[in-house]
């Protein structure tokens, strides 16, 4: 009967092999400066096999950027557990939000889009 508990060298050395080569070689690719900072994760997935995805094509139809928009009447969810609020209005600049209001703001220029729709 074999023992399950028996040291077995090749097995040890093979695995040492496999962990030096990923830990070696994704250490050499950044070292090498062909990793852009924040785009690790990416490169990792790509170095696993895992393909990305292409862009996305331009569009072709449709309105913005602006840089103004408002999202009047809606019901904001925050992701972090507390209930559902609104109707509000929530107030983007450029990429970012601005703020979030129980009604609308008068913005001259302002892009408005109804959530009653």
């Amino acid at each position: 009967m074999r023992n399950s508990t028996t040291f077995c060298p090749l097995r040890s050395v093979s695995l040492s092999l496999a962990l030096l080569f990923f830990v070696g070689y994704g250490a050499y690719a950044q070292d090498l400066g062909e990793v852009l900072p924040g785009e690790e994760r990416a490169a990792n997935t790509i170095r696993g096999g895992i393909p990305i995805p292409a862009p996305a094509r331009d569009r072709v139809r449709g309105e913005g950027p602006f840089d103004t928009l408002i999202i009047k009447d809606v019901m904001l969810i925050n992701g972090e557990g507390a209930p559902p609020r609104g109707p509000v209005s929530i107030v983007v600049s450029g990429d970012r939000i601005e703020s979030i209001a129980a009604s609308a703001p008068d913005i001259a220029g302002a892009e408005i889009i109804d959530g009653n729709i």
